[in-house]
């Protein structure tokens, strides 16, 4: 160790000078100590003159790493200390030169970027940015003096002697500079030629290097792996072996997944792979990443949202196939047609934690275990960043614990924590370990600016306003910081509760119009784009809206529930840096990557309830992003002051109080309480003896929900809701189930189903009893079923009351007569999608949620389905956009249009109703509620252009072509005949939604 505790003291206080920079205070008014930060200079340069020397004797430097960190850290800080201005190019250089040394190749591409005068410390260290940019940066020339590396790495036939041999000649003693870099540089080169993916790629695949000669030729090709990659490779994973790989977010587990997908490919074992991540925007952006990574060696499709067969995939699978798709739509599909699951060679579950979602999770565990069940021998790769428990979780998915790749020593970009104290007045920097340990801080001149007042108004009004309640504070501050840092890197505001975004965006066009000092954001997106967004923005929301006003002061939004394609448009703006910054909620932490350098959180709780720290985790591990800045912060606007939010926030920022990703389906024997009567409960047994005594009864959901009410006192709303929570890992039991008996297997081991679930094997022996009496209990139940209905039920993912008593209903005359009406009764339809669940639209009836779905598919916008809603029914309180907003994105979009996929799957299997024209109109009807829209025409244009239902209705109209088109060339055909006029209409769209729309008509 070099790094002493002096040392120590004075990298703290480097870093509390380079934050008074990065705030624009005065270095002044950063404390003075009894110490020279400056002289942590030569300690810098000594560690990596000993590092290096170890290196060229021969040793690996081990010992020397922990303090070559430091250095990292001090060389990026005093970069951006503005009284190193002269030198930066200097300490930029030695910062990247260490992060490479260290193998942080994301933020040693950063500070290779920020040097402007490579020469600054001679020739040698000019070649060591040389070699560093043509190996990180796309595009770069090749080193003059390192040509034969550059051939080695694209696989030319070249020994790696002779690229150390070249390198050797390249030490020199010319000059103390020349001497110390040529040293870095001969290091720096044999990490290259080790770490290079010419030397590992054939070891790790079991290929030899003729397979990856014109692969690692082309520009794409990385010319190094990551650390994460290395250690997926050295885990066996490229070469077909199964793994949960648990490795920090940006640490290069995208890229990895392409070389698995190449590299299994190039090995002749992958004709089909499936690629599943929990959200479409998720699944759109790994599929355009894995289309451009592979185009020419495979074809990458996305599946789509509507729970039908995409009508690719019924075309029949090319050379090497590549799927990528959410976990419910793979569960269609493979419910639909066991083909994909035959086929398939690989599968890869992004964000795998999803085990535990209690929506989701049930549904998801069971699609694993199929899988698991009926090909056992398929290559699977798990992936999350934020579990504790990946060995257990690898013994139940592959019988081996060990089967896992962690990233303990993985280097990721520094990320500094820092509370906003003292009314925004000092910033204090802590430990994320334990928050009450300050490392430094920094004071900040924040004076509150007297804002303009109104006409008639007399009050005094400012910003920041301390006066409010702390959420009110810490909104004001969010802005405050924003504004202030947003000249350094993009910013996200994060916001527990997405009900608390309309304040912040309003609260914002207030400052606005109040004349504010918020210049940085107002001037943070271009007056046209502004234009843009916001009148996509209306289209969907109506004039009158609350996101405008955000987006023309320089906010923009970002949630799950946002209309068409605004959200993918607000991504699209960040990523290429025509806007800085975004209010967000907990889709940040979703796995979208956006460019940010800070996040400020106003808060964590929702309501009551306090997040997990996996969550939280996941949500900080975002900003920062590798390869785009080489230190971010995440500063906390909320107060941290008071003991509950103190405790809350230390546990949240410690890696180690990750909580365990256990099953969402062990939540149905859960004991059961409320938070208003925590000494009233339910025990596991009891409600387990509840469903097990009306498990066949149509009524079962009530008589749980009746059973909540009497032990624990509850009202019904909260009732019934406890009682819909049991029901989904329930159901889910059911459907896989039936799959099992449809299959016509012979004999079943019962126990043998059970036991295969994570639920049971992460159980205690009370839980796996209870889990197995369960099983049991509902495989009975199903016996009685004949096949043709089991079948059904599998492929309806729904429970057995439920699927039931739709195929009843279809049979009856209100349902032949919905269906042969051609769909045009919605409210036949909603009253026996409600039956089982009245509160499932909320507060909304029959009639109300038959309206909203009309009005959707008519093409109204939120404001204008809002307003009649209020118009027509009295409300005793005015319903709000915000709520419409979310029964269209959850109930319409999700739940119902999946109630009519299984109408659709009930259709097909009855004589006299599967005709042609039936089921015609019924999947008509089907992407009409999916996707908003009156024809068949508009929802071509959401599946193959953008997901957009206001700009597929003006694409449509301006082809003239409104009608039920059903091929794709046609309608492209009438694009084209009108391209002028489109490709004018999409120029008055955002980026996003212009590119996606001529990129289509271009193609």
């Amino acid at each position: 160790m070099i790094f002493g505790k002096r040392s120590d003291r004075e990298l703290k206080y480097a870093k509390a000078k380079a934050k008074a920079t990065e705030f624009f205070v005065d270095p002044s008014s950063v404390p003075h100590f009894k110490l020279n930060s400056d002289e942590l200079h030569y300690t810098s340069i000594l560690t990596l003159s000993t590092y290096v020397n170890s290196r060229l004797s021969g040793d690996d430097g081990a010992e020397y790493m922990t303090d070559l960190q430091k250095v990292g850290s001090f060389y990026d800080s005093a970069s951006n200390d503005e009284r190193y201005r002269e030198y930066s190019d200097g300490y930029w250089t030695l910062a990247m030169a260490t992060y490479f040394l260290l193998g942080n190749y994301g933020s040693a591409k950063v500070c290779a970027e920020k040097v402007k005068e490579p020469d600054f410390y001679g020739a040698r260290a000019r070649t060591l940015y040389d070699l560093i940019m043509f190996l990180l940066v796309p595009s770069q020339p090749v080193p003059p003096d390192l040509a034969i590396l550059a051939d080695y790495l694209a696989g030319e036939d070249v020994d790696r002697a002779e690229v150390i041999s070249a390198a050797d000649s390249l030490l020199t003693e010319d000059s103390p500079e020349d001497t110390f870099f040529s040293g870095v540089l001969y290091v720096s080169i044999s990490d290259a030629v080790s770490c290079s993916a010419r030397a590992l790629l054939p070891g790790y695949t079991h290929l030899d290097i003729n397979d990856w000669r014109s692969f690692l030729s082309i520009e794409a090709a990385p010319k190094l792996l990551w650390q994460a990659q290395r250690q997926i490779g050295l885990a066996g994973v490229f070469a077909g072996e199964n793994a949960f790989i648990q490795l920090p977010t940006g640490s290069g587990k995208t890229r990895s997944v392409e070389l698995l997908l190449r590299s299994r490919i190039l090995a002749k074992h992958c004709r089909m792979a499936v690629v599943v991540a929990p959200l479409r925007a998720l699944c759109s952006e790994i599929a355009r990443n894995l289309s451009a990574a592979l185009k020419g060696i495979a074809r990458v499709k996305q599946a789509s949202d509507v729970m039908e067969i995409d009508s690719w995939f019924e075309e029949g699978a090319s050379d090497h196939e590549i799927i990528v798709s959410t976990p419910e739509k793979l569960g269609f599909i493979i419910h639909h047609d066991p083909l994909l699951l035959q086929e398939s060679d690989l599968f890869v579950f992004d964000e795998a934690h999803l085990l535990d979602s209690e929506s989701r999770g049930p549904g998801y565990e069971l699609l694993l275990t199929e899988i698991f069940r009926f090909k056992p021998d398929v290559q699977m790769v798990l992936i999350s960043a934020v579990v504790s428990n990946a060995d257990e979780i690898a013994k139940w998915a592959f019988g081996d614990s060990e089967r896992i790749v962690k990233g303990g020593n993985i280097q990721v970009t520094e990320k500094s924590i820092g509370l906003i104290q003292n009314k925004g007045s000092r910033v204090s920097y802590v430990n994320r370990e334990d928050i009450s340990s300050e490392d430094y801080f920094v004071m900040v001149d924040v004076e509150p600016q007297e804002l303009d007042r109104f006409p008639r108004e007399r009050k005094r009004r400012y910003f920041p306003d301390y006066s409010g309640n702390d959420p009110e504070q810490a909104r004001d501050l969010s802005i405050y910081y924003a504004n202030r840092l947003l000249p350094n890197g993009a910013c996200a505001i994060y916001v527990p509760k997405k009900s608390s975004l309309p304040s912040l965006l309003r609260r914002l066009d207030e400052l606005s119009r109040r004349s504010a000092n918020i210049t940085n954001l107002l001037l943070s997106i271009p007056a046209d784009e502004k234009k843009r967004l916001t009148s996509l923005v209306c289209k969907h929301y109506g004039k009158d809206n609350w996101i405008t006003p955000g987006i023309n002061a320089g906010i923009l939004p970002h949630y799950g529930d946002l209309q068409g394609a605004i959200r993918q448009a607000v991504e699209y703006e960040i990523e290429r840096g025509d806007a800085k910054c975004v209010a967000c909620t907990s889709t940040l932490a979703e796995g979208v990557n956006l460019p940010i350098k800070y996040l400020i959180i106003t808060g964590a709780r929702k309501g009551y309830e306090t997040p997990r720290t996996r969550d939280f985790q996941n949500l900080i591990g975002r900003t920062a992003r590798s390869g785009k800045y080489s230190e971010g912060s995440v500063l906390l606007a909320d107060n941290t002051e008071g003991f509950r939010n103190k405790e809350m926030y230390s546990t949240l920022m410690k890696e180690s109080e990750t909580e365990r990703c256990g099953s969402a389906i062990v939540n149905l024997l859960s004991d059961a309480t409320t938070q208003d009567n925590r000494e009233a409960f339910i025990p596991g047994e009891s409600i387990v003896n509840v469903i097990l005594e009306h498990l066949t009864n149509p009524r079962l959901e009530y008589e749980l929900a009746s059973a909540f009410s009497r032990t624990l006192g509850c009202d019904d709303l909260r009732a019934r809701e406890l009682a819909s929570r049991r029901m989904r890992p329930l159901e889910a039991i059911e459907s896989y189930l039936s799959g099992v008996l449809a299959a016509n297997m012979g004999e079943v081991d019962v126990l043998e189903l059970c036991a295969s679930t994570y639920a049971y094997t992460s159980s205690d022996e009370e839980t796996q009893e209870r889990l197995i009496k369960l099983f049991q209990a509902i495989y009975e139940s199903l016996e009685s079923v004949s096949k043709e209905n089991a079948a059904l039920f599998h492929m309806m993912q729904l429970g057995t009351r439920t699927a039931s008593s739709l195929i009843d209903w279809i049979e009856s005359p209100e349902g032949k007569r919905f269906i042969e009406g051609g769909c045009s009764e919605i409210h036949l339809a909603v009253h026996q999608f409600m039956l089982p669940n009245p509160d499932i639209a909320g507060q909304l009836n029959e009639e109300q949620l038959s309206l909203i779905i009309g009005l959707w598919i008519d093409g109204a916008n939120l404001s204008q389905i809002t307003n009649t809603l209020n118009e027509q029914f009295d409300f005793k309180h005015e319903f709000k956009i915000g709520k419409t907003e979310k029964i269209v994105s959850g109930v319409v979009r999700f739940t119902f249009a999946h109630f009519v996929s299984s109408m659709l799957d009930v259709v097909r299997e009855i004589d006299g109703l599967s005709t042609a024209d039936n089921i015609e109109k019924l999947s008509a009807f089907q992407r009409k509620v999916k996707y908003g829209v009156s024809s068949l025409s508009e929802a071509m244009i959401c599946e193959e252009v953008i997901d957009d239902r206001m700009i597929a209705k003006e694409i449509v109209s301006i082809t003239g072509m409104a009608g039920s088109l059903s091929d794709p060339a046609i309608l492209k055909f009438g694009a084209l005949a009108n391209r002028e006029a489109i490709e004018k209409y999409a120029d008055s769209l955002p980026a996003y939604c212009s590119k996606s729309i001529l990129e289509w008509i271009s193609s």
